[in-house]
C-alpha cells in the first residue's frame, strides 16, 4: 500500500511539475511577445506601406475597368477620376496619420518647367503626400525620378506609375519632361541618402551634380525641398557591413522601422535660377546650401520620435517656439 502511494504522490507530482513548467514557459513567451510587440509593429510598418502601394495599383485598375463599363467621367475622362480617387486615398492617410501640411507651395511656379531637389528620407512618404495633394489642389503634376530598382523590384505596377508620372532617372528622360514644361522632382542623394542618413539630417550627396547640369541645360530653376520630421517617421538599421554591402551590390538591402505618426512639415524654398556664368557644381553647391538652410531652420537636431509625435499638437508646437514658422501652412 505504501509503495502504491508512493507512487502515486510521485506521478502527481511530475504532473503537476511539468503543468507548472508549461504555465511558466506559456507565460515567459506571453511577455516576451509583450515586450518586442512595439519593435515588430515598428518593422512591419513599411511592408504596409508597400502593400498600400499595391492596393492603389489594383484600385486604379477597377475604377478605370468600371469607367469603361460606364463611360467617362464629368471630371473629364477615366484617367483624371482614377487618378483622383487614388491621390485621395493617399492624401486623407497624410492627413490623419502625420497631420500632413506644406509650407511654400506658392514657390512652384504656375506653369513652366522647374525642378524640385528635395532630402530623401528613409521612405519619402512626404513626396508621395506631396503628389497627392497637388492632384487634389492643383493644376500642376509633379514628375518624379526614382531609382531603377523602383522598376525592377515592382512587377505589375506600370500603370500606377503612369499615372502618377514615374520615370528612371536617365538624363534624356528627364530633359524630356522638362521640355514639355513638366515639374522634374529629384533626390540628388538618391538612395544611398535614404538608407544612411540619420537624425542630424546630413546630406549624402557625394558631389552629384547631374541635377544642375539637367537645369541648365534646361535652363529651368531648381526648388529645394525639406520635409521636417521625414527622418522620424522611417528610419533604418545602423550597421557598417550594411553600407558596405551596398557600395558594393548597390542593392537597398538595409531594414527599414517605423511608421511613427509624426508631424510632417514639407517646406519649399524660393526658387534657385541658373546663369550662364555659374558651373553645374557650383549651382549644385548653391542648391545644397539652399535645403542646408531649411534643415537648420526648420529641423530639430538631433531629431527625436517623441517629439516629433508630440508636434501634432498645436499648443505644444508654440510652446516649443515652432508655431511661428508653421504659421500660414497649406493643409
Amino acid at each position: 500500500m505504501r509503495s502504491a502511494s508512493t507512487m502515486c504522490n510521485k506521478g502527481f507530482s511530475n504532473i503537476t511539475r511539468s503543468f507548472l513548467d508549461y504555465s511558466l514557459d506559456f507565460d515567459y513567451i506571453n511577455w516576451l511577445m509583450y515586450l518586442f510587440k512595439p519593435i515588430i509593429y515598428a518593422f512591419i510598418a513599411p511592408i504596409i506601406v508597400y502593400l498600400m502601394i499595391y492596393f492603389s495599383d489594383v484600385a486604379l485598375n477597377i475604377i478605370r475597368f468600371k469607367q469603361k463599363l460606364i463611360g467617362p467621367s464629368c471630371s473629364g475622362g477615366a484617367t483624371d477620376w482614377s487618378t483622383y480617387w487614388i491621390a485621395l486615398f493617399w492624401y486623407a492617410h497624410s492627413r490623419v496619420w502625420n497631420g500632413y501640411s506644406v509650407k511654400g507651395l506658392e514657390n512652384i511656379p504656375r506653369t513652366g518647367a522647374a525642378i524640385l531637389a528635395y532630402y530623401h528620407g528613409a521612405l519619402p512618404m512626404d513626396i508621395y503626400y506631396l503628389v497627392a495633394k497637388m492632384v487634389l489642389q492643383s493644376e500642376r503634376r509633379l514628375t518624379l525620378v526614382t531609382d531603377r530598382f523602383v522598376f525592377k523590384y515592382w512587377p505589375g505596377s506600370k500603370k500606377l506609375f503612369k499615372a502618377f508620372n514615374l520615370i528612371e532617372g536617365t538624363k534624356d528622360q528627364c530633359l524630356k519632361a522638362l521640355n514639355e514644361g513638366r515639374i522634374v522632382v529629384i533626390s540628388p542623394g538618391g538612395t544611398r541618402e535614404a538608407l544612411f542618413s540619420d537624425n542630424y539630417y546630413e546630406l549624402l550627396w557625394n558631389k552629384r551634380s547631374g541635377f544642375a547640369r539637367l537645369a541648365m541645360e534646361a535652363n529651368v530653376p531648381i526648388i529645394p525641398v525639406f520635409t521636417r520630421n521625414i527622418r522620424e517617421a522611417f528610419r533604418t538599421v545602423r550597421f557598417q557591413f550594411l553600407r558596405d554591402l551596398y557600395e558594393r551590390t548597390r542593392q537597398p538591402l538595409v531594414p527599414i522601422y517605423g511608421g511613427f505618426p509624426v508631424k510632417l512639415t514639407t517646406y519649399i524654398g524660393i526658387p534657385i535660377e541658373p546663369h550662364l556664368s555659374q558651373t553645374a557644381e557650383s549651382l549644385a553647391a548653391a542648391v545644397q546650401t539652399a535645403i542646408e538652410d531649411l534643415i537648420i531652420k526648420n529641423q530639430r537636431i538631433p531629431g527625436t520620435i517623441i517629439l516629433s509625435i508630440l508636434e501634432r499638437s498645436a499648443c505644444l508646437r508654440y510652446y516649443l517656439g515652432i508655431e511661428s514658422s508653421t504659421q500660414n501652412e497649406s493643409k
